[in-house]
């Protein structure tokens, strides 16, 4: 197996990873998830460390917005997803995770 065979290999694991752990989240914080509703929409928030031109995070974000039209979660239609990216700073990355 090739370095760039592992890579993709370790990147579509580790995409599935996130992805499942969100849906797990989504799925055992319903009521949570209900008090969030508005207009019929459950809201997601979404923080990402790096800028939001990285091609990995638009890649992740990506992957993550695959993954939960899979589990129809759909954006703009019963999900409204508020995005969030520090750009790589870990001061503005903590300042986020906090509002």
């Amino acid at each position: 197996m090739g370095v760039a065979v592992e890579q993709q290999h370790i990147t579509r694991a580790t995409r599935r990873t996130v992805i499942a752990g969100i849906a797990a989240t989504l799925a055992q914080r319903p009521l949570i998830a209900q008090a969030q509703q508005r207009d019929g929409m459950r809201s997601l928030g979404v923080l990402m460390g790096a800028p939001a031109t990285n091609p990995t995070g638009q890649t992740f974000a990506a992957a993550l917005v695959q993954g939960l039209a899979e589990l129809n979660w759909k954006e703009g239609t019963n999900l409204r997803i508020d995005w969030r990216w520090a750009g790589g700073d870990p001061a503005l990355f903590e300042r986020m995770r906090w509002n």
